[in-house]
């Protein structure tokens, strides 16, 4: 066995062949290889800017069984100014493969001051977390993160990382909540009438996107390890995602012409994609759009000078009447941050019940 420190250029094309190799022993890729192997390239605007990268990896003969990116932040004030992400281990790998990697993992980071936290791609909008062992696989929709037997082995498996944090899933099922049903039906009229909810536009997509990436940045400045994206950054990301968004499920609650709350959920493509063929995946997810029976809500937030007068729950109410119209059966909230007591109650009060959990390690 040998271990191995290479340039994000250098370890491209071993990436791509041990992505190969172990993408479908994961649970659940996002499904869409694009997405994938231009992280392994490092090929985000947000990877160009904020981090320098360096993958390390466990070959046999040559082989990787192991690949890891080590992101460290130029800006080690912003956000998470360490982290391991961008993780394949091919599930055959053994518990002392995994030590051997480890071992030689801490030994070339041994200078950095702080913790390393894994597995994250950087940012938490490139993936984070691990979800808990032997989860049922349909409970992980679309772009969550993803496990393998491999990845099992790596941090629940072995003493060389530790759990820091929890983030956790709750959902429900439509048809088990008719009085939550009724409840947001009959509160619509009680919006106030300065206030108005507006639909993701497609033609004005990259104004929404700006206004998206305002609200984001302002919401969640005060949240654990945030940082803001730049307009640049985000658009980077966003110009591929209008492929997977329904703008149905994208709503904005307006006061004076100004966006300042957003709710947004996704169909579960996971439902029908497989980590397999990204054409046969995006014709899938075209048919499902039109009427999944799964969705998941992404985010709801609203600006810190509209907050504790009840706003909230008027954009995020019209858009689940907009959802239950559609025939979705399930509604899940997830990553809900541990100390996100807020949130936490919020998916409670919607009838959610505890699904599963993420977590959250660092290097030991």
């Amino acid at each position: 066995m040998d271990f191995k420190a290479l340039s994000v250029k250098e370890a491209y094309p071993f990436y791509k062949s041990l992505y190969k190799e172990v993408k479908r022993d994961y649970f659940s890729f996002n499904g869409l290889d694009f997405f994938n192997l231009r992280l392994f390239k490092g090929d985000f605007l947000l990877l160009k800017n904020r981090f320098d990268s360096k993958v390390y990896g466990l070959f046999e003969k040559g082989v990787p069984k192991i690949l890891a990116t080590h992101y460290q932040a130029k800006d080690s004030t912003l956000g998470i100014a360490n982290s391991l992400g961008s993780i394949l281990v091919n599930s055959s790998v053994s518990q002392s493969e995994i030590t051997t990697f480890v071992s030689n993992l801490k030994i070339h980071l041994k200078d950095i001051d702080g913790p390393i936290y894994a597995p994250i791609n950087a940012h938490f909008n490139l993936g984070f977390t691990l979800p808990n062992p032997s989860i049922d696989s349909t409970k992980l929709t679309f772009l969550t993160s993803a496990s393998s037997e491999g990845l099992e082995k790596l941090f629940y498996n072995n003493d060389g990382f530790k759990q820091e944090r929890k983030f956790y899933s709750l959902s429900f099922k439509v048809a088990d909540c008719p009085e939550y049903v009724e409840k947001i039906k009959s509160g619509l009229s009680e919006r106030p009438p300065e206030y108005t909810v507006e639909k993701l536009s497609l033609t004005n997509y990259k104004q929404d996107i700006r206004d998206y990436n305002r609200i984001i940045n302002e919401s969640f400045k005060d949240h654990w390890n945030f940082f803001p994206l730049s307009f640049e950054e985000e658009w980077d990301l966003m110009k591929t995602a209008i492929l997977v968004l329904k703008r149905d499920y994208v709503r904005f609650l307006v006061h004076k012409n100004t966006k300042v709350a957003l709710n947004m959920f996704m169909p579960d493509f996971h439902q029908v994609f497989t980590n397999g063929d990204d054409t046969k995946n995006m014709m899938r997810s075209m048919f499902y759009k039109k009427a999944p029976k799964r969705v998941r809500g992404v985010t709801t937030c609203i600006i810190p000078e509209y907050r504790g007068k009840g706003l909230l729950k008027y954009v995020r109410n019209e858009n689940l009447l907009g959802i239950f119209a559609d025939g979705v059966l399930e509604v899940e909230s997830s990553y809900i941050d541990q100390d996100n007591i807020n949130s936490l109650e919020n998916s409670k009060s919607t009838g959610a019940k505890y699904s599963h959990e993420f977590n959250l390690f660092s290097l030991n």
